[in-house]
């Protein structure tokens, strides 16, 4: 197997292959057959027979599986799902992380749980699924805290920066990248600090300092020259051709970008070409040079899986097709011309026919192509105008409520409540002077009356706008609603508050203050539960609050549809998210995440 991997040969592969097939077989043994297999979809994968390797490493899990080596069967697997997501094989993959995590939490291995987490994160960044990759990132990032190790937090910290800088990130994404290259460059993890390297250029690519990047890039090539890794040169030649075409250095970017698709076609990276594929129609466009942007912009299209782009693909390819047809055609009217003179103003008027065909053709692919970017913009444009409209309408609402909230809150508590206190203070005077015991029993019944109308007024001012919220903040105003509205019921609680005695901006507060109320109303309504867990915290320039219950979940509680809708969109006006989940043990889990930088 060993000379089949090193001459690259199919059939050398499949030769030596089947012969340790056959002797293991016949020896019986099992294991070294998991490991043939293993060996083949190793060899395979090289010689570029991709369905070949998937087969062979299929087989070697499930055959690991089977003699209960599930820390075998869980590597496998974990190398069939990167090969997987390296082809563009999203669903293939997720299922092959997925069989290796669950492997490793049968063995109790936190260590790869971790690593495992990792794969995942990255996985669904590939696939735009950015919460859930942040997530994973984050657990990831948790357990290699929780066993203090440095490889695993620096990889976590990694795929947190680069989902960051998916989403437009970048200064947060620059500062996961250099806290994670401090720890790699500490021990000894050449991949991690590779990969940091990288994280740092795309962050300073990201914040638009092309200059910072391009040097970056350069000592980061020099060093990938040096230790001959045809990856970690693909990847230098890529970003360091992107940063000079943004800097306007478009000859040496051109220069860059072709050698990064040569060295990317070598180990197969697809997203790697894609990506240097719109690089240079970006670059063709800005030197115009139309004919090589559209080129270098259909071979990225037709890479490309993406909705908005489908229709498209299809059409390039259908003008590429009839390119080729009739180019065909032309080389066999050339063909007939030379056996045959005396068709020969026939055979070049139909040549011109041709060529005119052609190049109308093209024209008009080039024309629709530029008319549907510039519709496209445009929808973008009017999507992001109707959402700020919108948000800007709510919180208009919202901030006209919580006005009225303080206005009627003062009211009770400066106007009838005052008038309350003194009603209170006459009854004790006139109870003071009357002796007849009938009179004053009923006097100490009035007074009983207006103690409880108080303490209703009272309770109704503090709700409209507690003064724990505005006075000593966020945190107690949090206890108190907790204690006002659970404290009475069968529900017992527990609030851990980890962001104790900073404060925010009024905004953030009320908006979290109010979201609390919210899902706490629902959860005595609804939820049946009977236990209640809040927390809050900051991490990474964000307020993050969770309510967790173990009451009958969402789907069976009917919870008000329009609360829901007001706590997203509270958190929507203020950049944050809400994330909804079923909860281990049942229940609900809330993620309410505000940023706060």
């Amino acid at each position: 197997m060993r000379r089949a991997a090193n001459s690259g040969s199919p059939d050398s592969v499949h030769f030596f292959g089947q012969r340790a097939i056959k002797i293991c077989n016949e020896v019986g043994d099992s294991v070294q057959l998991a490991q043939t297999f293993q060996n083949m979809g190793n060899s395979y994968f090289i010689a570029s027979q991709f369905d070949s390797s998937y087969r062979y490493y299929q087989l070697s899990a499930e055959t690991f599986e089977r003699l209960q080596r599930r820390r075998d069967a869980a590597f496998v697997y974990r190398r069939l799902g990167t090969n997987y997501k390296g082809e563009l094989l999203f669903t293939e993959a997720l299922q092959a992380f997925h069989n290796s995590l669950e492997l490793f939490y049968e063995l109790g291995d936190s260590l790869e749980m971790s690593y495992s987490y990792s794969f995942l994160a990255s996985l669904n960044r590939s696939q735009g699924n950015y919460d859930l990759s942040i997530e994973q990132a984050q657990i990831a990032h948790g357990i290699a805290r929780s066993m203090k190790d440095d490889a695993l937090i620096g990889m976590s910290l990694l795929e947190s920066g680069l989902t960051y800088t998916t989403i437009g990130i970048y200064d947060s994404a620059l500062t996961q990248g250099e806290t994670a290259l401090k720890i790699f460059e500490t021990g000894k993890y050449g991949f991690g600090k590779v990969e940091s390297q990288l994280l740092i250029i795309k962050a300073y690519i990201g914040l638009n300092n092309y200059t910072k990047a391009e040097q970056l890039a350069l000592k980061y090539l020099s060093t990938a020259e040096n230790s001959g890794n045809l990856g970690s040169q693909s990847d230098g030649r890529l970003f360091l051709g992107k940063a000079m075409v943004l800097n306007g250095k478009y000859e040496e970017g051109l220069r860059e970008l072709n050698n990064a698709i040569v060295l990317a076609r070598r180990m197969n990276y697809t997203e790697k070409i894609m990506e240097a594929e719109r690089l240079l129609s970006i670059c063709y466009e800005r030197l115009e040079m139309p004919k090589e942007a559209f080129d270098h912009l259909s071979n990225y299209v037709t890479l490309r899986d993406s909705v908005f782009y489908t229709e498209k693909s299809r059409e390039i390819e259908k003008l590429q097709a009839q390119f080729s047809l009739k180019n065909k055609q032309r080389e066999i009217e050339q063909l007939r011309v030379a056996s045959e003179l005396k068709d020969l103003r026939l055979q070049q008027s139909r040549n011109r026919i041709l060529l005119v065909m052609v190049m109308a053709i093209a024209v008009i692919a080039i024309v629709l192509l530029f008319y549907n970017r510039k519709i496209l913009k445009q929808r973008i444009s009017f999507a992001e105008e109707r959402e700020k409209l919108q948000k800007s309408r709510f919180q208009a609402v919202i901030d006209a409520e919580e006005k009225e909230r303080k206005r009627i809150a003062r009211e009770l508590h400066d106007g009838i409540g005052q008038q309350l206190g003194g009603l209170r203070i006459k009854l004790q005077n006139i109870e003071a002077n009357i002796t007849d015991s009938p009179v004053k029993t009923s006097l100490e019944q009035l007074k009983g009356i207006v103690n409880n109308t108080a303490t209703d007024v009272r309770t109704i001012s503090h709700q409209m706008m507690p003064r724990a919220l505005t006075e000593v903040g966020l945190g107690p105003a949090m206890r108190d609603v907790l204690e006002s509205s659970l404290g009475a019921s069968n529900i017992n609680f527990q609030f851990d508050n980890l962001a104790d005695g900073t404060r925010y901006s009024e905004q953030v507060e009320i908006s979290i203050y109010r979201i609390l109320q919210e899902l706490i109303n629902n959860i005595i309504k609804h939820s049946q539960a009977s236990d209640v867990s809040v927390q809050l915290f900051s991490l990474s320039g964000r307020l993050v609050m969770t309510v967790q219950d173990n009451g009958i979940g969402m789907e069976q509680n009917g919870s008000d549809g329009q609360g829901l809708l007001n706590i997203k969109q509270r958190s929507e006006i203020l950049g944050g998210n809400v994330l909804f989940e079923s909860g281990k043990e049942g229940g609900v889990v809330c993620t309410v995440s505000i940023p706060i930088s």
